[in-house]
């Protein structure tokens, strides 16, 4: 494994090879990130500047990352280390803020595709269009329903896109496409590999595929209903449970104008916004696996991928888990290369909980 490295025109400026450590934490959600220690030498510090674009040579979807921090350190011994970090090209969509918009009855994926195709690719504001840009493919589940979504006003395209995929358990990417120098943004559902499907994939520490498992369950957050008030401060509910299993949320959607829409269009919007502060307080189930790479047959990048459905299961514990597969962390250390899968979601931390708030 090595990695390219380009500028933000795509051309390929060198390649890095001796990599002491590399962190590679790709999530279906949000934009991932990447850690690495290499040597600093004159080499490594003139091709890894901030800004500039790398590329895992063993990721066939070509996934790229941004260089976002630099360190350089010399130790007590007289060694010399590189630190260089940064985060996923998706993190580029915090970048721009989109006014309220009502988008109809569309799928997840078309409303995913037209807010970045309107924010940051065919922007009326050209300066707001990342050069190279492009739409590219669409791998959902079949049978998407459609649904009726206005976003709040001023929030960024990061902030739709985590908010839709996390409601519709939809996930999304920019790769790059070296050779017509393009930047891809797409969209995918992930495909359903659980036990008794076709193609499944089971990881078990009784197989003999994963050496490490944890597992986490958390009631904490969860709500069941939310109130919502609109732009006339008319109080509605979204959701439902009673006695202990009624749990309550409030969430300002006063912000969401009717506009032109009709009267079902905008109490159907309420409603689809609603549902997603739901899905952002939902019950937590995680199962962590760290995956062994000399057995179990399967490998990541052709039997599964970041986004599929898979099973996990802990005998002793009595616990079988089919779920997304919501984070992939890949890590190259002293020749060895590990992965280890995040089944679920992560618990929340306090700055989510705040956010999720409003």
């Amino acid at each position: 494994m090595y990695l390219y490295v380009l500028d933000k025109e795509l051309n390929i400026l060198g390649i890095v090879e001796k990599i002491t450590s590399l962190v590679w934490t790709q999530r279906k959600y949000e934009p991932g990130e990447f850690a690495m220690l290499l040597s600093a030498s004159k080499e490594n510090i003139e091709l890894l500047r901030i800004g500039r674009i790398v590329i895992r040579s063993d990721d066939e979807s070509r996934e790229a990352a941004e260089i976002l921090y630099i360190n350089i350190k010399k130790g007590v011994n007289g060694a010399e280390t590189l630190e260089v970090t940064g985060k996923f090209l998706t993190s580029i969509f915090a970048d721009r803020l989109v006014p309220q918009k009502e988008y109809g009855a569309a799928t997840a994926a078309e409303i995913m595709r037209r807010v970045v195709d309107e924010n940051c690719i065919s922007a009326a504001d050209v300066a707001r269009n990342y050069p190279g840009l492009v739409l590219g493919g669409v791998t959902v589940r079949e049978n998407e329903a459609a649904v009726e979504y206005a976003n709040e006003p001023y929030i960024s395209v990061l902030d739709i896109l985590t908010e839709i995929a996390q409601a519709t358990e939809n996930g999304y990417t920019v790769t790059v496409d070296m050779e017509n120098k393009q930047y891809k943004f797409n969209v995918y559902g992930g495909a359903d590999r659980t036990a008794g499907g076709q193609s499944p994939v089971i990881f078990s520490i009784d197989a003999g595929n994963v050496t490490e498992q944890e597992y986490t369950q958390s009631d904490e957050s969860r709500k069941t209903r939310v109130w919502i008030t609109d732009e006339s401060g008319t109080l509605s509910a979204v959701g439902g449970g009673d006695g202990f299993g009624l749990k309550e949320i409030y969430a300002d959607l006063s912000g969401i104008k009717q506009g032109e829409m009709t009267v079902e269009e905008y109490a159907a919007a309420l409603a689809e916004q609603g549902q997603i502060v739901l899905a952002q307080n939902a019950a937590v189930i995680n199962f962590t696996s760290k995956i062994n790479p000399i057995a179990g047959g399967y490998k990541y990048g052709s039997d599964y991928f970041l986004g599929d459905k898979v099973t996990c299961v802990n005998l002793d514990w009595g616990i079988t888990v089919g779920a997304y597969i919501t984070t992939t962390e890949t890590a190259y250390e002293a020749g060895q290369k590990n992965i280890t899968l995040t089944l679920g979601n992560d618990l929340p931390t306090l700055s989510d909980k705040m956010t999720k708030r409003r």
